[in-house]
């Protein structure tokens, strides 16, 4: 969709709608990645077609000196990772906000294990060239966690290619762990199993095993039919695509939704979405999954729940900075997100009355996370999304899917 805007008309949802969650890119990205190590020899089924994905499979293979990644923030992360280890002369670029977005721990700890690797521009930020690698017989380095987990994530998979494999400590307070230990389980599959503890990890030297896998459905794509479901009429509808045994952390919304009065039962390939009792959760912590917390930052300001929410250090180094970016498009609606003095976020609501003006433009940041967290909106009014394309990003098919299920309200 290349136009400029998508008005989204007052809409109501389906009764017992059917949406099919598209494969997870973070599975993907990390498939990818472990398949690429190993030369390719493993046979990969049901990858994600999201524009992250593909930046990322097309660049493993680019022959070309440099490598333009766009706004790809993991195709960043991996790349640095996979092209440094395999001593590939390579200037890995991106958009004006990826060079924005830091990469200088990454960098650092590859300089650290052999890597010759140059910053173009800022000191830690992209673009970088990276020369040659000679291992320089380390087999540890220190990282922060708090950053970024694909900063981890990236040097984990490239750990057993390391003689004497790596040993990677935490500084300070983790962030998006169960990314780290998604990353842990799909390498298990290919035969390494890294030792994950609280500040550190080891993986060993070795080869990956040939596979066939399959990826899951994705769960971060799944919170917006939860938030759009739980705002609606609607009494029941299906997601399918989705494990009932996920590793991806993000499947924490089945509980965080519990809370919102909706229950997930499986059912074959996929959940049943019904009500339950509303039971208004009020403080939620985002630092293991900040991928989630647009979508329940919206679904609480219109429900009017004065929740706070903790976790959200990382933010602002996204593809936007969401923590601004949220403030901005909530205040459309009445509504104050709020930083307090201990570094949490709370809703404040300005209007009584809750009228709503009849079309409500949102602006998306080149963020894909903020126009379909704001989705759900057509429930109560016309919303406008600028930029709708960017949803290329992560979910191509979301705004066919939508007007699919959806009903104009009487």
């Amino acid at each position: 969709m290349k136009s400029e805007s998508l008005l989204l008309k007052k809409s109501q949802l389906k009764e017992g709608a059917k949406i099919t969650l598209p494969p997870s890119k973070s599975e993907s990205n990390r498939y990818l990645m472990i398949n690429a190590l190993s030369g390719s020899i493993s046979t990969l089924l049901n990858l994600s077609s999201s524009r992250d994905t593909l930046i990322f499979q097309r660049a493993l293979t680019n022959s070309g000196k440099t490598i333009d990644v766009g706004d790809a923030g993991t195709a960043m992360r991996f790349l640095t990772a996979y092209f440094a280890v395999t001593g590939k002369r390579k200037i890995l670029k991106g958009s004006e906000r990826m060079h924005k977005r830091p990469i200088g721990d990454l960098v650092e700890a590859f300089k650290k294990l052999g890597a010759d690797i140059k910053y173009l521009g800022s000191k830690g930020f992209p673009p970088i060239e990276i020369a040659d690698f000679v291992h320089s017989g380390k087999n540890k380095v220190q990282i922060s966690g708090g950053i970024s987990s694909q900063f981890i994530s990236a040097l984990m998979m490239i750990g057993p290619k390391l003689d004497g494999g790596l040993t990677i400590t935490l500084a300070g307070k983790v962030v998006s762990k169960p990314y780290i230990l998604l990353t842990s389980s799909l390498m298990g599959q290919f035969g390494i199993k890294p030792i994950v503890k609280a500040s550190s990890i080891f993986i060993k030297e070795g080869k990956y095993r040939k596979r066939k896998v399959k990826v899951d459905g994705d769960w971060s794509a799944a919170s917006y039919w939860y938030s759009l479901f739980r705002l609606s009429n609607a009494k029941r509808i299906l997601l399918t695509g989705l494990s009932h045994h996920p590793r991806q952390g993000d499947a924490k919304l089945i509980s965080i939704m519990k809370g919102f009065g909706v229950r997930s039962r499986p059912i074959p390939g996929g959940y049943e979405l019904t009500r339950i009792k509303f039971r208004q959760r009020k403080i939620f912590d985002f630092i293991e999954n900040p991928d989630l917390a647009q979508t329940i930052i919206v679904l609480c300001a219109l429900l009017k729940v004065r929740a706070k929410f903790n976790g959200l250090d990382t933010l602002s180094i996204k593809e936007t900075d969401r923590i601004k970016a949220i403030q901005k498009e909530l205040s459309k609606i009445g509504v104050a997100f709020l930083k307090n003095q201990d570094n949490s976020y709370s809703l404040s609501f300005l209007t009584i009355s809750g009228e709503l003006p009849k079309q409500i433009r949102i602006r998306t940041y080149e963020d894909h996370r903020m126009a379909m967290a704001f989705a759900p909106l057509m429930l109560f009014t016309d919303v406008l999304i600028e930029n709708p394309s960017v949803i290329n990003k992560s979910y191509p098919g979301f705004w066919n899917q939508l007007e699919s299920v959806m009903e104009f309200a009487n």
